[in-house]
């Protein structure tokens, strides 16, 4: 653990990094007070969300076709009772 002040901070920052990077954490301070923690930060690896899904599906080929019946429904009219 690397405890600095602002101003000591400010002269040592490219130091302070490189122990960051070497997973030290840096605490700096302001008189009496903590007010400031450096980490190193984790890298996520990028989620592929393209084909994800790919051979778990069909879509069929007339999903966007309606019966006549179908198309009253939703467009008005009556269905015929027989």
């Amino acid at each position: 653990m690397v405890v600095r002040n602002v101003t000591q901070a400010k002269e040592e920052l490219s130091s302070l990094l490189s122990q960051v990077e070497k997973d030290e954490e840096v605490f700096i301070r302001r008189g009496d007070k903590t007010i400031a923690k450096l980490v190193k930060v984790e890298e996520t690896p990028a989620r592929r969300l393209v084909g994800l899904m790919k051979g778990e599906f069909w879509v069929a080929e007339d999903l966007d076709a309606m019966s006549p019946d179908l198309e009253k429904m939703f467009y008005g009219g009556t269905l015929d009772p027989s």
